[in-house]
């Protein structure tokens, strides 16, 4: 209290040197009678003072202040024109690299490489090379057909290439002569069952059966190829006693699917490398397009440098 009355008397004071500076014009504006005297002056200041100041009163809960309007958030900075954008690589600097997109087969191949379990005897590693030129497997099941099959052998004969034939019994028994023919040629011959059952799913003894009737028609075969490729360990310990190998594949063509010739000859090469081993059909239906396809693979084996070679471990 005693601070705010020296504040209305030093404005009494201010107020007084103001009118004695400035004569009677700011007095009126001040609300001063015009003429008033020094003396006056002082007596109107002293009783401001007096008069101005509250008398005390009981202590009122604060009033809630309003809120204030928020100020104008500062504007950020805007980026210089010609500024290189935030995360945004600066001109001349050199890209990232993109990660590399999948590459798809040229035509789908949904049995890739088939992996032989452990504890099935497998052939040793095949070569890959004759005379400096990559080798290509090329395997033919379900055979011999009395129709088809003399149609592969001259597609074989016409770019001397020699392939592997796997075999299934009863088709053997009625085509005798072609087993033959497909040794002449210089290919070879391996195990494809005698009734094609799937092996995994026979006992023991079914399983012996059905390799020993093929082989009493062959006279002995090194190699088997199980229907569907379906092995499993059970079966790999009958074909080790036999002293066979389980030969399966890399690339199927899917040929038994009748997609056309030119999807089957564009599937046999779409996985090619040294020592690949492919899977096409010379019996078991109608394989006029594999006929159809395989004088165009044959010819794409040739260009590329290619030399098609039996399995080593079917003789």
């Amino acid at each position: 209290m005693a601070s705010m009355r020296s504040a209305v008397a030093v404005a009494g004071v201010g107020l007084l040197g103001a009118a004695l500076a400035f004569g009677p014009t700011l007095l009126e504006v001040a609300g001063v009678p015009s003429g008033a005297t020094a003396q006056q002056l002082w007596g109107l200041a002293t009783a401001t003072q007096t008069t101005s100041a509250p008398a005390a009163t009981a202590t009122a809960a604060p009033k809630t202040p309003a809120l204030a309007a928020p100020k104008a958030a500062a504007p950020k900075a805007a980026a210089p024109k010609g500024a290189t954008p935030k995360g945004a690589a600066p001109k001349g600097a050199a890209p990232k690299a993109a990660a590399p997109k999948a590459k798809k087969p040229a035509v789908p191949n949904p049995w890739p490489t088939m992996a032989i379990p452990a504890g099935v005897p497998a052939p040793a590693q095949h070569a890959t090379h004759d005379g400096g030129k990559p080798i290509a497997y090329l395997t033919f099941d379900d055979g011999p057909d009395a129709q088809w099959t003399p149609q592969i052998l001259s597609a074989l004969a016409a770019h001397r290439a020699r392939a592997t034939f796997f075999v299934i019994g009863e088709e053997v028994a009625r085509n005798p002569g072609l087993v033959r023919q497909i040794r002449g040629a210089g290919h070879t011959i391996g195990n494809h069952s005698y009734t094609h059952p799937w092996l995994t799913k026979l006992a023991a003894p079914q399983v012996t059966a059905e390799l020993a009737r093929t082989d009493a028609l062959l006279g002995g075969t090194t190699c088997l190829r199980p229907p569907g490729g379906f092995v499993d360990a059970a079966v790999g310990k009958i074909m080790a006693a036999r002293g066979s190998v389980v030969e399966l594949w890399d690339t199927d063509t899917r040929d038994w699917a009748r997609p056309g010739a030119k999807a089957i000859a564009a599937t046999a090469v779409s996985q090619l490398r040294p020592g690949v081993v492919v899977l096409m059909h010379d019996g078991g239906g109608d394989r006029s397009q594999t006929v159809q396809a395989l004088g165009k693979v044959l010819s794409d084996l040739d260009s590329r440098g290619y030399v098609v070679r039996p399995l080593p471990s079917c003789r």
